[in-house]
């Protein structure tokens, strides 16, 4: 019986610990990201953005060009960017900036050029 008590309250202050933690800190969130989809044309996907926020996104390379977009309810989407050459070595930015304060950048440096799977 003894044994089984002391089990019980362990596994009680465990759970009691594990709860605390958790309201804590809050349920962890992920920085919103931009990830490269296609070069032809440059693609970008964003992913955790805030569910239904407004995007505002600016492409820096040779010419500048501005999209907006609105973000899924699992706070993704998709631009395209349809004249702007990303296998060039030119180098590029992208930076999405949501209306609820969402920030994300992709950057290509001069020089890095995409690659090619062979494989």
């Amino acid at each position: 019986m003894t044994k089984t008590f002391i089990a019980v309250v362990l596994l009680a202050v465990a759970v009691a610990t594990a709860a605390s933690a958790g309201a804590s800190s809050g349920s962890p969130s992920q920085k919103p990201l931009l990830r490269l989809v296609d070069t032809q044309p440059l693609t970008l996907r964003g992913v955790n953005f805030e569910s239904r926020e407004t995007i505002s996104l600016s492409l820096r390379a040779e010419t500048r060009v501005l999209r907006r977009t609105t973000a899924t309810t699992a706070g993704s989407f998709e631009a395209k960017f349809p004249g702007i050459d990303a296998n060039r070595c030119e180098g590029f930015a992208v930076t999405a900036v949501g209306s609820d304060g969402s920030k994300a950048t992709y950057k290509r440096a001069q020089g890095q050029c995409a690659r090619l799977d062979l494989s």
